[in-house]
């Protein structure tokens, strides 16, 4: 039998203050790897999050989802990982996953579905940076068809061409 343990104590301190039994953990820890906090390994969070989202994709069937926006993973670069932090990217996937109605899941849906658990307003992208990252996701996804856009985002034409030139966004030429 093998067993696969995880924890973010110190359990040397916790022997030596008596609030973990040394036999037990010479009898877990034939082979330990110690593995610094989600935080302080920033470089490993895009990956993590593109594979949490095809698990989660697969496994919730959400195939509609395409990919993980630009600003989506420029904040969750940002976020404040503490010391649940890959499980709670992992739940935050798992929620957005299930919130995100378009092919491109954004900072808007990681914000939400990090909302439900434990809401942090200091973490919040901002709605105009969060638009401008929503366009320019929808039109490099669809390769600067406006219908395809507009049906992706759930706007009228119009609205959309107003919103692409307020922030400068140019329609990409179709291949």
């Amino acid at each position: 039998m093998r067993v696969v343990s995880a924890t973010n104590r110190d359990l040397g301190a916790a022997i030596a203050g008596n609030h973990f039994r040394r036999d037990l953990y010479f009898g877990l820890a034939n082979f330990v790897i110690r593995l610094p906090p989600l935080g302080e390994r920033r470089g490993d969070i895009p990956q993590l999050a593109d594979h949490l989202l095809d698990l989660y994709r697969r496994q919730l069937v959400r195939p509609h989802i395409d990919t993980l926006g630009e600003g989506a993973k420029t904040w969750l670069h940002r976020c404040d990982w503490r010391a649940n932090n890959v499980r709670e990217l992992s739940v935050v996937m798992k929620r957005a996953v299930l919130l995100c109605d378009s092919p491109v899941l954004t900072a808007q849906h990681l914000w939400s579905a990090m909302s439900l658990g434990a809401p942090d307003s200091s973490q919040r992208p901002p709605d105009i940076i969060d638009e401008h990252t929503r366009l320019k996701d929808a039109m490099q996804l669809t390769g600067g068809n406006l219908s395809a856009a507009v049906c992706n985002l759930g706007m009228k034409c119009s609205t959309l061409h107003d919103r692409l030139q307020r922030h400068g966004i140019r329609r990409v030429a179709q291949s």
